[in-house]
């Protein structure tokens, strides 16, 4: 009956261990959930009554940790409390259709353009442009500017 106990004790105490301070999923929570299965599993193999208050006090210990686990100061402590102050680039205004500019990255196909108004990221259409190559506006769409190779200038 002492190793019954035991292993139950080991079970939640490696179940604990797994939702406080081992993150995701891993080893000892499922060696933690076997552990207590066996103990039951023992405590019923000594004497079924015995077996039944061993699963019952396993399940209202239980209980109660996942009471105490599911309270809201529980995970308060746990919780990121930073709040993210940047700011995306929605202001600022895209290409126009038409508009000459030099790839920063190689376009692979997709990279980064410079532009009068700014760096962009682009999409290469139907082929993969170098770094440094002057390349044109041909299509945008809400999220996506399209470019090619600029016909008129050599790459550098």
């Amino acid at each position: 009956m002492a190793t019954a106990l035991v292993l139950i004790g080991i079970g939640l105490l490696l179940m604990l261990l797994e939702v406080f301070v081992i993150p995701g999923v891993g080893i000892a929570g499922v060696v933690g959930i076997i552990a207590t299965i066996i103990g039951i599993v023992l405590a019923f193999n000594v004497d079924t009554v015995m077996g039944w208050w061993v699963l019952s006090a396993t399940s209202v210990l239980s209980g109660i940790l996942l009471w105490f686990s599911l309270r809201a100061n529980t995970w308060d402590r746990f919780a990121l409390h930073s709040e993210i102050d940047g700011k995306s680039s929605i202001n600022m205004s895209a290409p126009e259709l038409g508009a000459i500019g030099k790839t920063i990255t190689r376009l692979n196909p997709i990279g980064k353009a410079r532009f009068d108004s700014g760096v962009f990221e682009v999409t290469a259409q139907n082929q993969l442009i170098d770094d440094h190559t002057s390349v044109r506006v041909v299509s945008l769409s809400d999220q996506k500017i399209i470019v090619e190779q600029n016909s008129n200038e050599q790459s550098t």
